[in-house]
């Protein structure tokens, strides 16, 4: 009887034995890695920014019918024409005027020309020079209707304005507070008035200087290392990215004012006053990390990942963390001599328990 007994609990102990290595097997089997892939990551803030431009809006010098004559986004030169003013005159009919006694002077000449009668010739002659002392009247009528319209600075050609062109220029940057970059909103109109009636003062054209572009923004304390005057930053604007520097930083209370400068032009911008720009001030290049890998071993975070050669789990500690989300964390790819660092196409283990990190995978 005490014999059989043994031989259950025998039998029993195998079965136990078998159960618990086809278990440990299985998870081994199924316990789910990842591999670690180098990875570049834009540190960047969301935020409010005000542009401020050297800009200057050009106004109409007489009433009349205006003729721009650039398009909007070409460059232009300091005094150059950009636009004419036709004033108080049917220019539309002065100029066809012209051009049909340019057709009849070309003909006249023809036909003095073709002639051979000295009579004919000697009338045909004074219809022609006729015909040219009415077109240079019309010229001079025309010449002496027409205003010339000129660029007072260099730059690109626009015709939107907001009506905030003098506030909001490079003067105003060091009295620059946050409740201008949070209350201020886009109102741009378009005052394209070419072969349009325009009145003596009204606005024609806006001129900005591409060289001299801001962007104003507040930023919480956090950030403030980031933001060193001199610092190469990234704007994205628009599906585009924006070169720029950090040109100012400044206090306003308790509140950080960051004075961005474009270094990359872009015509978009010179049409806008407030618009939300990530901000990327930092590209880090590691590894993202899933944090449900993570685990704290001797009060030290880090990952268990799988020994290529040994197929048993190591702890490697994640001491270089360059940013944290909700369910990630961003790490350095760390060259160190260190002994152990998490590298490049390393098995973390997504799931690491109390059984799986003890055991081999297969």
């Amino acid at each position: 009887m005490k014999n059989k007994k043994i031989s259950k609990i025998l039998i029993l102990g195998i079965a136990i034995y078998f159960v618990f290595q086809i278990s440990i097997f299985l998870i081994g089997e199924n316990t789910r890695t990842m591999a670690v892939e180098l990875e570049d990551m834009e540190l960047k803030i969301n935020t409010k920014g005000l542009v401020i431009k050297d800009e200057s809006v050009i106004v109409s010098n007489a009433d009349g019918t205006f003729k721009n004559l650039h398009e909007e986004g070409e460059k232009v030169q300091k005094s150059e024409n950009i636009g004419y003013i036709y004033k108080d005159i049917d220019i539309e009919k002065i100029n066809s005027d012209i051009e049909n006694l340019d057709k009849e002077i070309n003909k006249l000449k023809e036909q003095i020309d073709s002639q051979d009668n000295s009579t004919l010739k000697h009338i045909t002659a004074n219809q022609l020079e006729n015909s040219k002392n009415k077109k240079a009247i019309l010229e001079k009528k025309a010449k002496s209707s027409t205003s010339y319209v000129k660029a007072d600075i260099s730059g690109v050609i626009s015709y939107k304005i907001d009506e905030n062109e003098g506030k909001y220029n490079t003067d105003s940057i060091d009295y620059l507070i946050k409740d201008d970059i949070e209350n201020t909103n886009n109102n741009y109109t378009d005052i394209n008035s070419n072969d349009k009636k325009i009145k003596e003062n009204d606005p024609v054209f806006k001129i900005v200087n591409p060289n001299d572009v801001y962007i104003a923004v507040c930023i919480e304390e956090k950030y403030r290392k980031y933001f060193e005057v001199g610092n190469k930053i990234e704007i994205s604007f628009n599906e585009e990215i924006l070169d720029g520097k950090v040109n100012k930083v400044k206090k306003d209370n308790d509140d950080i004012i960051v004075i961005l400068k474009i270094t990359s032009q872009n015509i978009g911008i010179y049409d806008t006053r407030v618009e939300e720009f990530d901000i990327i001030y930092k590209h880090i290049e590691g590894f993202k990390i899933p944090k449900k890998s993570i685990k704290s071993v001797d009060k030290k975070k880090g990952v268990y990942i799988l020994n290529q050669q040994t197929n048993n789990m190591e702890f490697v500690e994640l001491s270089d963390v360059a940013y944290e989300a909700d369910d990630y964390i961003f790490v350095k790819n760390d060259s160190s001599d260190k002994e152990k660092v998490i590298a490049l196409h390393d098995e973390v283990v997504l799931n690491p328990n109390i059984i799986n990190k003890k055991i081999k995978i297969k």
